[in-house]
């Protein structure tokens, strides 16, 4: 068994400036578990308003604890979630991400290989 005591530090995780489309948006985060074979993560993130594309390399499913973002992948119909909802985005997406409200979310990540 694993057990983190909160609260959690966050770390500075800088959206890179050619991928802002507007705002000001500044994100943190924290890893909380890697499973030995280092194909899924646990993990939370934080991020304040603004509008930024992103390109989803695994698997991951994200529960948001406070905020609201509207998530526009490139190919469907996009997803507008506050606190309390749930979302799984599959990898490999190109996607608008617009945090309206500065959220803070759990999520696992994971891959095949």
């Amino acid at each position: 068994m694993t057990h983190i005591a909160g609260p959690v530090p966050m770390e500075a995780m800088p959206i890179d400036e050619e991928t802002i489309m507007s705002g000001n948006p500044t994100a943190a985060g924290t890893i909380l578990y890697t499973t030995p074979d280092g194909r899924a993560t646990v993990g939370l993130f934080s991020c304040s308003p603004g509008k930024f594309r992103y390109r989803l390399e695994a698997e991951e499913f994200t529960h948001l604890l406070s905020g609201h973002i509207v998530i526009e992948p490139d190919d469907e119909d996009a997803i507008d979630a506050k606190a309390g909802d749930t979302y799984i985005l599959p990898a490999g997406k190109n996607m608008v991400i617009d945090v309206r409200e500065s959220i803070t979310d759990i999520y696992v990540s994971w891959s095949a290989e």
